[in-house]
């Protein structure tokens, strides 16, 4: 028994902090004000996105509305601080919303910085035909144009340090063109051609990335040499670089920082690998995130394996994907947060569990209605869901679907509606003005028009005109129940303020049952530990117990084991026991 209550007391943490995603969302509404999330423009956009797929809408465009109220003039965020994180998760927001994100993506191409002085960048254009190429571009608001000869796929008119099938854009086209800007596109037009393939290439030492990519022979190819810091033009950050990098691959931009990235990120850093996935979907950096998931299925956090969550989803990678979330699911906090931060519970909402938790949306919990099998605030409690986490509540002032004008008079019964019970029921807002049949002086019940001048009979009691059965109070000369303040019967008090007669009766049956089983234990455990005593049974001689002696060790002595002589006393003290228990029940 003692190892039964043990265990049972070890998994009662667990029993009572069981994983709740309508609890998560239900604590992460609380953190908002009006859609502003802990004055975090990062927390407010991941708490829109993920009450965004459960279809709260009201309360994921409000987070919406308070993210563009904090737009500086020249298109970042927030106004008078611009930074480059919250840009960029603003512009993650306006694209799931349809937003026009034009300005931030061009502040965002302003904001770059340079990164990469050293590697080459190739041009290469595959094709059998022999012609020129024209190259247009934009440099300080300046647009110039470079006409290049291309023979079979070669170069002959700049000699690189490189094949003569690739074309040195840092040298060929202006002498440091890509190792001094950020970013710059190409408008490659090689109909002369007829038919090419057209792409753009980094090489760092003896590794080769390809940057772009196009298979006609016309093509805007996009060149980025650039890296963003924590503020615009700011100096190279990996973390800032790596979010933004994610953002406008998953918005289609073209402007990327992946290369500089590629040659910087952090191979044994979970954050690093996921968000360099999420916006390459290269297998290295997949394999490299599975390599580092722990055996529990966690990374270094609960915010680096959300990101995993992502990074998994989006590759389809289920087993480890679903490590990660259990892992998740067992960090929640009893009150419903992950660390107690809306950040860290906003995204792992919205990178595990924000997909349909809830039919209706998280906002039908707290319309005032209860829409369908709901529970939660409209039902009376704190949960979002199906009604077993609430239930219906009298006195909520939500007319329940378990719930009628009779079991529920507060809530059900509109004000000033007169129903011809033979009752004047006070509390439901009837009185001698709208109901006169039910309500008058001397029917007992001191109503709204009725005071202890106008009718001493009903309200003398208290000379106020303030006690009368319906006021949810248990005053005299109420004895058991007033409506809701049904202490003496939960639930069953009568209209007239009296407990229902049959609460009381259907359960004096249960006393003698308790009598009879407790009687029935006593008799029998009196009868099955008789057995072993003498006169008590078969066993009336000593019982002898004989071990087998092993052939290795001397033999075995004889043991007389004698019956016990002391149960009998016992058991006869616990049988008068369990008699005079009998007797207090029935008040002998």
């Amino acid at each position: 028994m003692k190892k039964i209550l043990l265990a049972l007391l070890i998994a009662l943490p667990f029993i009572i902090a069981a994983f709740s995603p309508q609890l998560g969302f239900s604590w992460l509404l609380k953190q908002g004000n009006n859609g502003n999330y802990n004055n975090d423009i990062q927390a407010s956009v991941l708490a829109s996105l993920a009450l965004k797929e459960t279809g709260a809408v009201l309360e994921s465009e409000q987070a919406l509305s308070w993210v563009k109220s904090r737009q500086d003039e020249a298109g970042c965020f927030p106004a008078g601080s611009c930074n480059v994180k919250d840009t960029i998760f603003t512009y993650l927001l306006y694209y799931s919303f349809g937003e026009d994100t034009s300005e931030i993506d061009s502040w965002l191409k302003s904001a770059v910085s340079s990164a990469l002085s050293n590697g080459n960048w190739w041009l290469q254009i595959a094709t059998s035909s022999t012609g020129a190429c024209k190259l247009s571009y934009t440099k300080n608001s300046e647009s110039k144009e470079k006409t290049i000869l291309v023979e079979q796929g070669r170069f002959p008119e700049c000699k690189s340090s490189g094949p003569d099938t690739f074309f040195d854009l840092n040298k060929c086209i202006e002498p440091g063109l890509l190792s001094n800007t950020a970013f710059i596109e190409f408008d490659v037009d090689c109909s002369e051609l007829g038919s090419a393939i057209i792409s753009a290439v980094f090489q760092s030492g003896n590794t080769y990335y390809l940057l772009d990519e196009a298979s006609t022979s016309t093509a805007v190819i996009s060149i980025n040499n650039g890296c963003f810091g924590q503020a615009s033009k700011g100096a190279c950050n990996i973390e800032t670089s790596l979010y933004a990098n994610w953002i406008l691959a998953k918005a289609g931009s073209s402007l990327s920082v992946t290369p500089w990235l590629e040659s910087n990120y952090n191979k044994d850093s979970s954050l690093h690998n996921s968000l360099l996935y999420l916006a390459t979907k290269k297998d290295i950096y997949l394999n490299n995130l599975k390599a580092l998931q722990k055996p529990d299925g966690s990374f270094q956090n609960v915010y680096d394996t959300a990101l995993a969550v992502l990074a998994f989803k989006e590759a389809g990678n289920l087993d480890e994907l679903s490590k990660a979330s259990e892992w998740l699911k067992k960090q929640q906090k009893p009150d419903g947060s992950w660390n107690s931060k809306a950040l860290d519970t906003a995204l792992v909402l919205y990178a595990a569990f924000g997909e349909a938790q809830f039919s209706g949306g998280v906002s039908s919990c707290f319309n005032g209605i209860r829409d369908g099998d709901e529970g939660g605030v409209d039902c009376g409690g704190l949960l979002c869901g199906p009604c077993s986490f609430a239930g219906p509540v009298c006195g909520d002032n939500i007319c329940d679907v378990e719930e009628d004008e009779y079991s529920c008079p507060s809530d059900c019964r509109r004000a000033a509606e007169c129903i011809e019970d033979g009752y004047c029921d006070a509390y439901a807002g009837e009185s001698a003005s709208n109901c006169a049949l039910d309500c008058f002086c001397g029917d007992g019940t001191c109503d709204s028009s009725e005071s202890a001048v106008s009718c001493e009979s009903d309200c003398k009691e208290t000379g106020t005109g303030e006690a009368f059965c319906g006021n949810e109070i248990v005053d005299s000369p109420e004895e058991e129940c007033d409506s809701s303040d049904d202490a003496a019967c939960p639930g069953l008090c009568n209209v007239d303020c009296t407990c229902e007669a049959e609460e009381k009766s259907s359960l004096r049956w249960i006393i003698p049952l308790i009598l009879i089983l407790l009687i029935g234990f006593a008799i029998y455990f009196f009868w099955f530990m008789k057995k072993g005593k003498p006169g008590g049974g078969k066993s009336e001689k000593p019982q002898f117990v004989f071990q087998q002696p092993r052939a290795e060790q001397p033999a075995a002595r004889i043991q007389l084991q004698e019956p016990k002589t002391s149960m009998k006393s016992k058991i006869e003290d616990e049988l008068e026991k369990s008699l005079k228990e009998a007797k207090k029940l029935f008040g002998k």
